[in-house]
């Protein structure tokens, strides 16, 4: 959909239905502006949240934004990583200092044989960056033993720090009980070295978030003791003993207003 804002008048519409694989809707899930165009990540699910066992590809949509007219689906079909943009939140696709964009893609949670990670669209390019992917089940988590199948929520802090909660299943029940089992941890990433970090903050339930507020990056976190934001300075590396905003219910979303990241 094509809308003023200002006005919440729909002016318009652009039809994705046939680049869809295995039906007519191929799940657009995240978008970002870059050089007039728009990029829209695919998830091409067939059916509930998982995209066909034997298509571990990401596709992603590049909209003329002056036309509104798709120029070309680009597909990355070499990284074993599928399902790009995610399903939870806006922030699963980004762009950093240089204008590359980069985007969590989820695997499939792990089924199938897909994998979850990140890939990179490099500023100036309109095809995925065959020299990036950080696959994330494959990374070392520096300071934990077990391996994550993938994150659930993101925010990129600048200077190539990406923060998320990765969810770890060697912590978790089986079969999952999502709103009881600490399977989160709280992460850092480097992107260019492709490098993952526990923080060290208590672990927490699959319903969490991550926000940014100026220099401190806000992790909502319910754990085993308490719910509530905990924080984590990017300059002094300090982190807060406990939640500095307790909180009732699990605590699903931060945003600061009047701050643009």
């Amino acid at each position: 959909m094509i809308f003023d804002p200002s006005t919440m008048t729909k002016t318009g519409e652009i039809d994705l239905t046939s680049y869809g694989v295995g039906d007519e809707n191929p799940d657009p899930t995240q978008m970002i502006i870059r050089d007039g165009k728009l990029y829209v990540t695919l998830n091409q699910v067939v059916g509930g949240f998982f995209p066909a066992a034997d298509r571990i590809v990401a596709d992603v949509a590049i909209i003329n934004i002056a036309t509104d007219e798709v120029e070309k689906i680009i597909t990355n079909e070499t990284s074993g990583i599928s399902q790009p943009g995610g399903l939870l939140d806006n922030k699963h696709i980004f762009m950093d200092e240089n204008n590359d964009i980069y985007m969590l893609c989820v695997g499939a949670f792990g089924a199938f044989g897909h994998k979850s990670g990140i890939l990179r669209i490099k500023n100036g390019e309109t095809e995925f960056d065959t020299d990036y992917a950080l696959t994330l089940p494959d990374a070392t988590i520096e300071g934990e033993s077990n391996t994550m199948s993938w994150i659930h929520m993101l925010q990129y802090g600048g200077n190539g720090k990406l923060y998320g909660l990765a969810n770890i299943p060697a912590l978790g029940s089986n079969p999952p009980q999502f709103s009881t089992d600490k399977t989160s941890l709280a992460i850092e990433i480097d992107l260019a070295a492709k490098t993952v970090k526990n923080l060290g903050f208590p672990r927490g339930t699959w319903y969490g978030c991550v926000g940014k507020y100026n220099d401190k990056i806000v992790f909502g976190l319910s754990t085993e003791n308490e719910n509530g934001f905990f924080t984590y300075d990017m300059n002094t590396k300090e982190k807060s003993a406990n939640a500095i905003i307790k909180t009732t219910g699990f605590p699903n979303l931060f945003r600061h207003f009047g701050e643009k990241y």
